[in-house]
């Protein structure tokens, strides 16, 4: 592991703590009675966002949805990811001793500062992540002539 991919590592693992310790704060207890304040709390599913010689590729956590549940738009370099994580429904009154999984509204986005091909973008949706795809434009090369200039 590289120096680089350890101090990601711990950035992820630092915000992680404080995004933690901030929602605790904001329930002021771990006990929830409902499941009211989970589709009133924003939330934003966890993304990647890796690149190859060939594309782009996002990949969000979105477990517990379908395909239809999703829109994916690309527009002036930005990805915009949302959807909604519909709640299961309450057969009986539960009383949650630990609520983790958020459900109701979200959006992400991903700002893309290369070149892409927007025509072939590709979005697939398999074991409870959702996958995009944005292909890089192929950029053609230039041959720049160096000239000498004699002083």
């Amino acid at each position: 592991m590289t120096h680089r991919e350890r101090g990601s590592r711990e950035i992820v693992s630092v915000q992680a703590e404080v995004n933690q310790f901030v929602e605790q704060m904001a329930i002021g207890s771990r006990w929830v009675s409902n499941m009211h304040y989970s589709h009133q709390r924003a939330w934003k599913p966890p993304t990647d966002v890796f690149e190859s010689d060939e594309a782009i590729v996002v990949v969000v956590e979105v477990s517990g949805m379908r395909g239809q549940d999703f829109s994916v738009m690309f527009a002036d370099d930005v990805l915009t990811i949302n959807g909604t994580r519909h709640a299961p429904e309450q057969t009986t009154n539960r009383v949650y001793q630990q609520m983790e999984i958020c459900y109701g509204d979200f959006i992400s986005q991903v700002h893309i500062p290369w070149a892409i091909d927007s025509e072939n973008i590709q979005a697939q949706y398999a074991g409870g992540f959702l996958t995009i795809t944005l292909p890089r434009k192929n950029r053609p090369t230039k041959h720049v002539p160096v000239t000498t200039v004699v002083l």
